[in-house]
C-alpha cells in the first residue's frame, strides 16, 4: 500500500499511533481502589463501592472525531478503514472522560457488542456440567512455575522482548497491551488455565501486533475498528486449536456472555454476581472479578464497558468468516482486526496495484 497517492497517510497514522498507544480508556476503568474494594465485598457481598481518578479533559477526543470525519470522506477504502479507527479512538477517549459517572453507562450502551447470534450458543455451552477441580493450583508468585514466568518464557523462545508486569488492581488474569502482557497479582488458577492463558495472550494477542510490526503492515500499532475486541475471538480460535476449548472453558465464556447481557437488561452489580454464584456455580471471588469486568467505569449500579461478550460474539463472526474466507487468516495473524476490515484491506490492496 504505497503512499505516493496518499500523502496524508504518513501524518495519519502516526496521529492513529500515537492515539491508539496513548488512549485513556483502559487505565481510566480501572478503580483506584479496586483491590481494597475486592477484599471488602469479598465478604459483604455489597456493591463496590468504586472510585475513579479524575482524567484531566483531553482535547484528543474533539480532534479524533475530526479527523474521522475528514477521512470519511475520502473515496478510499485505506481511509474508511482509519476513518472507523480514529471515530473509535475518539469514541473511547470521550468515555474515558466520563468514567464513574451515568453518562458513561449511557455511552457505552449505545456500542454495546451484539450478542444476538452468540447467546443461543452460550445458554448451550452454559448447561454443560462445571469444570473440575483444578488440578494443582499456581499464583503469579511463589515456588515452581507461574503464569508471569511462564509468559516470559515463552516470550523468551519467540525472541519477543515485551516485559510482563504484575497488576495488583487487574481484574482478568492477565492481559495485553502494545508492546507488555500484564498479569494479575496473587491468583491461583491450574495447570490447565495457566498453559490456555500462555496460548491466549501471545498467540492470540502478541504474535499478530509483533507480526504488523515486522511485516510494516500500514495498520501496526493502530489496527481497525473494532479490533481490540475482535482479537478475544482470534484468542479463543487459537485457544481451540490449541485443544484448550474444553467443557469449562466453553462455561465460563458462556456466562461471560449471559452475565453480559443480564446488565445491560438492569441487573445490578450485586444481582449478577449473586447470580453467577448460584446459577453458573463459580465461587464468590470468580463470580466477583466476572462481575467487576462486565461493570468497569461504572459504579455498578448502571452497565459498564461489558467488553467481555465479545469473546464469544467474535469467536463466531471469525470462525464463520474464516470458513467463507480461509485466505483472510494472514490478516487475522499479522494486524489487529475485526472480520469487517477485511474486504476493505483487499480494496485497499487492489487499488494501490491499479
Amino acid at each position: 500500500m504505497a503512499t505516493a497517492e496518499r500523502p496524508w497517510l504518513p501524518r495519519v497514522a502516526a496521529m492513529l499511533r500515537e492515539a491508539t498507544v496513548t488512549c485513556p480508556l483502559a487505565l481510566a476503568m480501572v478503580p483506584t481502589n479496586a483491590r481494597e474494594e475486592r477484599l471488602r465485598c469479598a465478604t459483604t457481598r455489597e456493591t463496590p463501592r468504586w472510585t475513579y481518578a479524575a482524567p484531566p479533559h483531553d482535547a484528543r477526543g474533539e480532534t479524533l472525531d475530526a479527523l474521522a470525519s475528514h477521512l470519511s470522506e475520502k473515496p478510499d477504502a485505506l481511509a474508511q478503514l482509519l476513518a472507523a479507527r480514529a471515530d473509535e479512538l475518539a469514541f473511547h477517549t470521550h468515555l474515558a472522560g466520563a468514567v464513574g459517572t451515568p453518562r458513561f453507562s449511557a455511552l457505552a450502551t449505545t456500542r454495546r457488542i451484539d450478542a444476538s447470534k452468540s447467546l443461543p450458543l452460550a445458554t448451550a455451552w452454559a448447561a454443560s456440567k462445571p469444570r473440575s477441580e483444578p488440578r494443582q493450583s499456581r499464583g503469579t508468585s511463589g515456588p515452581g512455575l507461574t503464569l508471569e514466568s511462564a509468559l516470559r518464557s515463552r516470550l523468551a523462545a519467540l525472541r519477543i522482548d515485551w516485559p510482563v508486569l504484575v497488576r495488583p488492581s487487574l481484574a482478568a488474569l492477565a492481559a495485553t497491551g502494545e508492546g507488555f502482557v500484564a498479569v494479575a497479582a496473587d491468583r491461583l488458577i491450574d495447570e490447565e488455565t495457566l498453559e490456555r492463558t500462555v496460548v491466549h495472550e501471545v498467540d492470540g494477542h502478541v504474535l499478530p501486533r509483533v507480526e504488523a510490526l515486522r511485516r510494516g503492515h500500514v495498520l501496526a500499532g493502530i489496527g481497525s475498528a473494532g479490533g481490540i475486541a475482535a482479537q478475544e475471538g482470534w484468542a479463543i480460535l487459537c485457544e481451540e486449536r490449541a485443544g484448550f476449548l474444553t467443557d469449562g472453558r466453553k462455561r465460563e465464556l458462556a456466562w461471560r456472555t449471559i452475565a453480559c447481557e443480564r446488565m445491560h437488561e438492569g441487573a445490578t452489580f450485586q444481582s449478577v454476581s449473586t447470580a453467577l454464584e448460584a446459577e453458573a456455580i463459580l465461587e464468590r471471588d470468580a463470580a466477583y472479578l466476572l462481575t467487576e469486568r462486565l461493570f468497569r467505569g461504572s459504579l455498578g449500579a448502571r452497565p459498564g464497558f461489558g467488553r467481555e461478550a465479545s469473546y464469544l460474539a467474535y469467536y463466531l463472526r471469525i470462525r464463520d468468516h474464516l470458513a467463507s474466507h480461509p485466505e483472510d487468516e494472514t490478516f487475522f495473524r499479522s494486524a489487529v482486526l475485526a472480520p469487517e476490515a477485511c474486504a476493505l484491506l483487499r480494496r485497499a490492496a487492489d487499488e494501490a496495484r491499479a
